[in-house]
């Protein structure tokens, strides 16, 4: 499997980083400045935030404002590092289990999971917790159920949105209850799935909850690893890392 060498080699390369933009002004200083200036947008945006009893000024707002303004600023780093983590291989038995669910759609797939349980890629900030994760096995079938909860009330009808090679998604398609939900996005509600039925067998989709639906990354779960080491920024700003100017690894 090529493409699972290429990536994990590319994991073990030193001292990953993302070289970042620092902005002449962050979004808070920008409402903060234009606010003092008077803008008639940002002046009727303090009036929209305030609440309706009268609780809060826009005074007291404003200097909320400035806080997050200077925390904006006190947060911003030349550079990210980035950390990869991997997983050991798997109990014999929930990768036989990962493979009868899998039903041939990506033996890459599973021999990814053969060598690693799952890992951490791009991590970053102070708990570690914003990055791309591959699950444990055991944990798939409940994020596969627990996704479900964001279609509750959808009555958004099953369409495909094809534009060249993209692919997006709306309303609950019907290879969702074969598919298997193999990763996550840090806290937030984004997952990858594999459907192991219907004509995107085998491609990778991120589930997206804004707007809800879901996007196709790839069309196999190799395509997918050579996507994440062909565009490392992409990949990392999907962990809502933003204003990255490139990504680098070594001195």
């Amino acid at each position: 499997m090529d493409a699972i060498d290429r990536f994990l080699a590319f994991t073990a390369q030193p001292n990953p980083r993302c070289i970042m933009t620092i902005p002449k002004e962050t979004s808070y200083e920008e409402m903060v400045r234009k606010y003092l200036a008077g803008d008639a947008g940002i002046v009727q945006t303090m009036k929209y935030v305030l609440p309706k009893d009268g609780s809060s000024t826009a005074e007291e707002e404003l200097v909320r404002w400035q806080k997050y303004a200077k925390d904006e600023r006190a947060a911003l780093r030349d550079e990210v590092p980035m950390a990869f983590s991997l997983g050991p291989p798997p109990a014999e038995d929930d990768l036989a289990a990962l493979t009868e669910v899998l039903d041939g759609a990506s033996p890459a797939l599973v021999e990814f999971y053969r060598r690693h349980e799952g890992g951490g890629f791009f991590m970053h900030g102070p708990d570690g917790d914003d990055g791309l994760f591959f699950l444990p096995i055991e944990a798939m079938p409940t994020e596969q159920e627990d996704l479900l909860v964001w279609y509750e009330g959808d009555d958004e009808p099953f369409e495909e949105d094809i534009d060249g090679d993209r692919l997006e998604i709306l309303g609950l398609p019907d290879w969702y209850d074969d598919a298997i939900v193999f990763g996550m996005v840090g806290c937030a509600a984004e997952r990858f799935l594999l459907p192991t039925t219907g004509a995107h067998r085998g491609s990778i989709f991120l589930f997206d909850h804004d707007p809800q639906g879901m996007l196709r990354l790839a069309k196999s779960f190799e395509d997918f690893l050579d996507w994440l080491i062909a565009d490392p920024v992409r990949a990392a700003e999907l962990t809502g890392l933003h204003g990255i100017k490139r990504y680098q690894t070594g001195a």
